[in-house]
């Protein structure tokens, strides 16, 4: 068995430590699938702080879950909570890359996005890079 490798993404440099689910599902215009997440990190003033759009052109697989911890992205206790990771050996990886079962994705054309909200996980599988927006709110 591998052994799940996570690791901290930083999507934009203005991201903050933690965010939670708003809104996800597929645009009306498109195929793109897209997740929206806001600002909730106890450390600082939310209000100011804009959502965040992340949208993928196409996906392999997405998983949402209410709960809000994964242990092995919890690296030490002196860690500071994070939302973003990227794997491409988590369990969740290999069950949808599993060559036997999907012959057209290879592993190695795959990221597995995941984002370790505050009482959500989201998990996406793609072959593309996501699309970040920054969603400012309007006074």
């Amino acid at each position: 068995m591998i052994e799940n490798q996570y690791t901290k993404w930083i999507p934009q440099k203005d991201v903050i430590p933690m965010y939670d689910l708003f809104d996800f599902g597929f645009d009306k215009d498109s195929t793109d699938f897209f997740i929206i997440l806001l600002p909730d990190y106890y450390k600082i003033d939310n209000e100011k702080i804009p959502y965040i759009k992340i949208s993928w052109k196409n996906i392999v697989s997405k998983m949402i879950s209410n709960e809000s911890y994964r242990s092995d992205t919890w690296i030490s206790k002196n860690d500071e909570v994070w939302c973003f990771y990227k794997s491409v050996s988590s369990d969740f990886f290999n069950f949808c890359c599993n060559e036997k079962k999907s012959a057209h994705l290879k592993k190695e054309d795959a990221i597995h996005y995941s984002f370790i909200c505050t009482n959500w996980i989201i998990d996406v599988i793609s072959t593309y890079k996501p699309r970040i927006e920054f969603i400012y709110r309007q006074d």
